[in-house]
């Protein structure tokens, strides 16, 4: 499970493992809340892309080779067992909670904990939190 704040407005937006949980983002496995690593913990801090989510515990994922690029090795995992990778100056995302969920967008800074977003099809900027926030996964 992950915890998801809008700094903003105050207030937590998505608490439940599939409310943050989309396709295309990057991620990386580790362990759950409670300490428990999936499998036997082999996998713990690789990154990976979303591939499909199919509910909170179904979601498959590619795992992504040392040079950040997508292997072979697909597999089926939990959503607890996945944390989103936050992007970088300049890379392009996935707003994955809040009023703009779903919407792709680059990131053109950060400044503390929020980052200022150019969405898709848009003409201004956003100020969103960070942790609303998920790499998009290179195409």
């Amino acid at each position: 499970m992950i915890n998801i704040y809008d700094n903003k407005k105050k207030q937590k937006i998505a608490t439940t493992d599939q409310d943050w949980v989309v396709p295309h983002i990057e991620v990386i496995i580790s362990p759950s809340k409670n300490g428990a690593s999936f499998g036997n913990g082999e996998h713990n801090g690789k990154k990976a892309i979303i591939n499909s989510v199919s509910g909170p515990h179904n979601v498959t994922i590619r795992l992504l080779d040392a040079n950040s690029k997508p292997s072979s090795e697909v597999m089926t995992i939990s959503a607890e067992y996945l944390q989103p990778v936050r992007p970088e100056k300049k890379q392009n995302l996935i707003v994955i909670a809040g009023e703009y969920k779903g919407q792709r967008g680059q990131l053109i800074g950060i400044d503390v904990g929020d980052g200022i977003v150019k969405l898709e099809g848009g003409l201004d900027f956003k100020i969103m939190t960070m942790s609303l926030l998920a790499k998009l996964a290179d195409a």
